[in-house]
């Protein structure tokens, strides 16, 4: 079945979205490249939904009167100028169905793609959705552009495709707690054979110790004792395991 956007793939690649139907194997433009070589750390706390095509003229009580239900709306403004960029973020409930308008020009909603999408790279990273022709710089994969269906697919291409769905499958192993990433692995050789790791997504102003208190709280809430944590890896475990 033809998947047209990466939502529906579940994985952003730059590549792959710089490529009206997402089989070019080359990079064709150096922010490609530079999206590779970026990375990129969503906030844990980011909006559910991007609102986009916002006129310049809209502000943010124009949008709470169309939004109504919305519990926050972050209008992105130039740091300098104040002008608006034409794009907000925004949490509350909206119907997916109905068409928002301000003036009668027709607004953008599609859902944040760092909270719905594996690999996403912002277009400043060299990344993103969407775009216009003089930019030099488009994406598909999003509602606006999305992937044209591909005439012919080879094996390379189908094999690229595959490693992604294996990288993005390895992602939905992790769950997300706050701004806690807790990752179960199932490993044979050992008398428990599950495994769970934790790790604290720190933000700018908070300390390794700060982490360490986040990671003990939530282990104390979902019934980990500190007998049962390990200081190494679990695969040393293992090959010490072996060796003996």
């Amino acid at each position: 079945m033809h998947k047209s956007t990466c939502f529906q793939w579940e994985f952003y690649d730059p590549q792959m979205s710089g490529s009206i139907d997402g089989t070019d194997l080359i990079p064709h433009d150096k922010a490609i490249i530079r999206a590779y070589k970026s990375k990129y750390k969503p906030r844990y706390n980011c909006s559910s939904l991007f609102i986009g095509h916002i006129p310049p003229l809209c502000t943010e009580n124009n949008l709470a009167e169309i939004f109504p239900n919305a519990i926050r709306i972050n209008l992105i403004r130039d740091i300098i100028t104040r002008e608006s960029k034409g794009y907000a973020f925004l949490d509350g409930y909206i119907d997916r169905k109905k068409e928002y308008k301000f003036h009668g020009h027709l607004l953008l909603i599609e859902d944040v793609a760092s909270k719905k999408v594996f690999g996403w790279k912002p277009r400043r990273f060299g990344g993103g959705l969407g775009g216009n022709k003089q930019s030099g710089q488009l994406r598909f994969g999003g509602s606006q552009k999305p992937f044209k269906k591909p005439f012919y697919i080879n094996e390379q291409i189908k094999q690229r495709w595959k490693y992604l769905e294996k990288q993005k499958d390895k992602y939905k192993k992790n769950i997300h707690h706050g701004q806690t990433r807790i990752h179960i692995d199932q490993v044979k050789g050992f008398q428990s054979s599950i495994f769970i790791e934790i790790e604290v997504i720190l933000q700018d102003d908070q300390t390794p110790e700060q982490g360490q208190l986040i990671a003990k709280d939530l282990c104390q809430k979902i019934g980990i004792q500190e007998k049962n944590l390990i200081k190494s890896a679990y695969i040393d475990l293992l090959l010490e395991k072996n060796s003996i």
